[in-house]
């Protein structure tokens, strides 16, 4: 079991190790190196870690620096980056600029020997391009591997990932990860995963841009039937929109074939916070950083509240722009809205003596829709009349093949195509 543990640990270890030590290199001069140590030690402690220099030398020439990554909570996951540096403007292979720096990464000594096996003795290896002007090229290589153990095997392909970086805009991409796995009689394929970014960071210390992590194609086979998925897409979005930001997530699947399940496309979820206040997010994000440090919170108990309220002032929307899927020739879709009424006139400091005010001022608009023949799939699927259950509860309407349902909060309580569902009202559940 341990050995078990140390291999999967390992396998975790060696292909998520490129979001560990990105910003971790040394870069000519020994005031860029202590820069970055403090950089990333700020982002190692709000997960209980820290980076420390155990040695380093540095010359007009260039020089090599090794630091520790240490955390608290798991000490078997100590890495260690050991970074040589030359500086420009002749550079090693060819290259031409003001410095390159290398960094290799080795674990703990027993995670290390499992690495070592799995990759043959090749090394996770960053390169680090300063070219003239201040932008910088990042490429982090990680060898192709093997891991077996007690019936267990993981393999994966090389995976090279490429940062750019000039100014305050940072661009990152991958190649195409295809990894394997055998376990207990059942294997999984998981093929084409890459990722790709966009970021720029504002003067006020927000960083707004665009990240998309996309699966070509998972297969998981388990006694002798498999089920596949194909075109899996995962996007995060921030953007300011006049003198707001607005966040976004999405998630799409092109198909989705599950032994004795309908098969179904064009899956969606996709939602949406907009009308962000930019000073209070900055703030919040600041605050929210010191989590750990409860002493920091405590203490100041009001530090939270200004900035929330803030944000809750400028009119906050949840939006879940879609929630849809195509199943059995039809199309069944979701869509809503979360709001406040009047939001400048709530006081959050009364909310733990009147919790119920803040709902008098939620508002909700949505509405559904739905081919009757979708429902029915997915109803066949479940031994559920889904098409009944809803008629018979009055939540839809129905014209010819289409059902749909307008839905709304408010202060009345929740109305489904314009009637009032009994007990949603707030008043009268609070008398």
């Amino acid at each position: 079991m341990k050995r078990a543990r140390i291999l999967i640990f390992s396998g975790v270890l060696l292909v998520g190790s490129a979001a560990a030590v990105t910003g971790t290199t040394v870069i000519q001069t020994q005031k860029a190196v202590q820069a970055q140590l403090d950089a990333l030690n700020d982002q190692l402690q709000a997960y209980g870690g820290r980076a420390t220099v155990t040695s380093a030398h540095h010359t007009l020439l260039g020089g090599d620096q090794t630091t520790t990554l240490t955390f608290k909570d798991t000490p078997e996951a100590t890495i260690t980056l050991h970074s040589t540096y030359r500086n420009g403007p002749w550079l090693p292979g060819g290259q031409f600029g003001a410095s390159l720096a290398t960094t290799d990464v080795t674990f703990s000594k027993a995670v290390q020997a499992v690495v070592d096996r799995a990759t043959h003795g090749q090394p996770v290896r960053l390169q680090t391009l300063v070219h003239f002007g201040g932008r910088n090229t990042t490429t982090v290589n990680i060898p192709a591997g093997d891991l077996e153990d007690g019936g267990t095997r993981l393999t994966w392909t090389p995976l090279v990932a490429t940062l750019e970086s000039s100014g305050d805009r940072v661009q990152t991409s991958s190649s195409p990860l295809d990894l394997q796995w055998t376990a207990d009689g059942a294997s999984g394929h998981i093929t084409g995963v890459r990722h790709q970014g966009d970021s720029r960071l504002r003067s006020d210390g927000l960083t707004l841009g665009d990240s998309t992590l996309s699966v070509d194609r998972v297969d998981v086979t388990a006694q002798g039937e498999t089920a596949t998925a194909r075109g899996l897409r995962g996007t995060f979005r921030s953007a300011l929109e006049g003198a707001t930001v607005k966040a976004s997530v999405g998630y799409t699947l092109d198909a989705l074939s599950v032994p004795q399940l309908p098969d179904v496309r064009n899956v969606k979820l996709i939602w949406s916070l907009g009308h962000l206040d930019p000073s209070a997010m900055k703030t919040l994000t600041q605050l929210l950083q010191k989590v750990n440090d409860k002493t920091t919170l405590e203490a100041q108990p009001e530090a939270l509240l200004e900035p929330a309220a803030q944000l809750l002032h400028a009119g906050p929307v949840l939006s879940l722009d879609e929630l849809s899927l195509d199943a059995g020739g039809g199309h069944v879709g979701l869509h809503a809205s979360l709001s406040f009424d009047d939001p400048t006139t709530i006081d959050l400091r009364h909310l733990d003596q009147d919790p119920m005010a803040l709902l008098g001022h939620l508002r909700l608009n949505g509405r559904f829709d739905a081919d009757e023949v979708a429902l029915r799939t997915l109803g066949n699927a479940t031994g559920q009349d889904i098409v009944a259950v809803l008629k018979d509860g009055d939540l839809v309407t129905q014209a010819g093949g289409k059902l749909s349902s307008v839905l709304t909060f408010n202060q009345q309580g929740l109305l489904v195509n314009g009637r009032l569902v009994p007990g949603t009202n707030l008043n009268a559940a609070m008398q």
